[in-house]
C-alpha cells in the first residue's frame, strides 16, 4: 500500500486551525443546501444540483492528496464535514457514501497507474456509484451478476438493488462473479445503454437517496477496470459505519438546532 499522509493520519484528531480553513471552503454549498432541504423532500426532487456542486467544490475529493489535485483531508477532517453535511441533508451525505469508499480503494491500492488514473478522475469531479446489494435467491459471497467474455470482449450482466447515490454517479463500481467462479469487481461508465438505475425505493427514509434497482444489460467493460473483489482496504467496515454514524450525527444536530 502507498505510504500517503492522509490515509495514515490517526483518528483521534481533535477541531484544528486547519480544519476551520478546510470547512470553510464548503460552508456556504452546505448552507445553500440545507436551505432547499425541506422542499427537496416534500416535492421528493432528487438533489442533482446540489451533489454536483459539491463535486465542483471539492468535497467529494477532500481526501484525494493534493498532488492529485485533492485536499489532502484525514479522516477525522473528512467525518466532520461529513457530520455538517448530515445537518444540512441527510440525504445527500447518504447519497455519497459508496464514492466515498471508493475514493478510499484508490487510496489503499497497490495498483500504480490504475490508482494514478482514478486519483485524477475524481479529483475532477467524478462520481462514482455502487453496484453490490442483490436479492433473492443469493448466498453470501455468490453474487448473481455475470462477468463473461464473449468474441473477445468483457461484459456485465445482472441487477442490483440498493443502489445509493448511482442516479447521481458517473461510474458504477459493480461486483460480479467471473466465468471462474471468482469474485470481481469491474467500474462502468454510468451512462452505458446497458446500465439503467431506476429511483424505485419505497423503503423507510433515504427517500431522495437513489436507493433503488439498477440493471446490467450487455455492459462493455474494459479490461484495466476488472479488479480482485478483495481488493478493498482493511478500515473498510469501520468506514462505512462511521459515514451512517456522522450522518446521524449531522440529523442530531440539526434537531437540536
Amino acid at each position: 500500500m502507498p505510504a500517503q499522509q492522509p490515509i495514515t493520519q490517526g483518528w483521534g484528531e481533535g477541531p484544528s486551525e486547519r480544519y476551520e480553513a478546510l470547512a470553510q471552503r464548503f460552508r456556504p454549498v452546505f448552507a445553500e443546501i440545507r436551505a432547499g432541504a425541506v422542499e427537496r423532500e416534500l416535492q421528493r426532487r432528487l438533489p442533482h444540483q446540489e451533489i454536483r456542486r459539491l463535486a465542483a467544490a471539492g468535497l467529494t475529493a477532500v481526501r484525494v492528496p493534493t498532488e492529485f489535485g485533492g485536499a489532502g483531508a484525514s479522516l477525522p477532517e473528512l467525518f466532520n464535514l461529513l457530520i455538517e453535511l448530515g445537518e444540512a441533508d441527510s440525504n445527500v451525505a447518504q447519497s455519497i457514501r459508496a464514492h466515498l469508499g471508493f475514493v478510499e480503494i484508490v487510496l489503499n491500492s497497490s495498483r500504480s497507474a490504475w490508482r494514478e488514473t482514478w486519483l485524477r478522475r475524481l479529483a475532477a469531479g467524478e462520481l462514482v456509484g455502487p453496484g453490490r446489494g442483490e436479492t433473492g435467491e443469493v448466498q453470501q459471497g455468490a453474487l448473481q451478476t455475470r462477468l463473461y467474455q464473449r468474441d473477445g470482449q468483457w461484459f456485465l450482466d445482472g441487477r442490483k438493488f440498493y443502489s445509493t447515490g448511482l442516479l447521481y454517479a458517473d461510474w458504477a463500481d459493480v461486483g460480479a462473479t467471473g466465468e471462474d467462479g471468482l469474485s470481481y469487481a469491474v467500474v462502468v461508465r454510468r451512462s452505458d445503454e446497458g446500465v439503467q438505475p431506476l429511483d424505485d425505493w419505497n423503503g423507510f427514509g433515504q427517500r431522495l437517496t437513489s436507493s433503488g434497482t439498477t440493471h446490467y444489460r450487455n455492459v462493455p467493460v474494459d479490461p484495466s477496470e476488472i479488479r480482485p473483489d478483495e481488493e478493498r482496504f482493511p478500515y473498510s467496515q469501520a468506514f462505512f459505519q462511521l459515514v451512517h454514524l456522522a450522518t446521524i450525527a449531522g440529523i442530531g444536530r440539526a434537531i437540536s438546532s
